[in-house]
C-alpha cells in the first residue's frame, strides 16, 4: 500500500454524495490507507480522507 504524506486539502464537488462515496472510500481509504471523517458545514454533508500526519480535531466525528 502506498503512503501518502504530502497531500493538505483537496476539494473535489460531486452530484451525489452518496454515490460517489463508496469510490472514494475504494480509493482513498483501501488503496491509499487514508482516514475518513464525516461532517456538516453549512447545513451540507461533507467527507474528508486525511492521513495520520492530520487531523481530525476535537469535537469532529471520525471514521477511523
Amino acid at each position: 500500500m502506498a503512503e501518502v504524506t504530502g497531500i493538505d486539502h483537496v476539494y473535489i464537488g460531486v452530484t451525489s454524495l452518496m454515490v460517489s462515496e463508496p469510490f472514494y472510500d475504494r480509493v482513498l481509504r483501501e488503496a491509499l490507507g487514508l482516514r475518513k471523517n464525516s461532517f456538516t458545514l453549512a447545513g451540507d454533508p461533507n467527507i474528508q480522507y486525511f492521513n495520520r500526519h492530520f487531523g481530525p480535531w476535537p469535537g469532529q466525528n471520525s471514521n477511523f
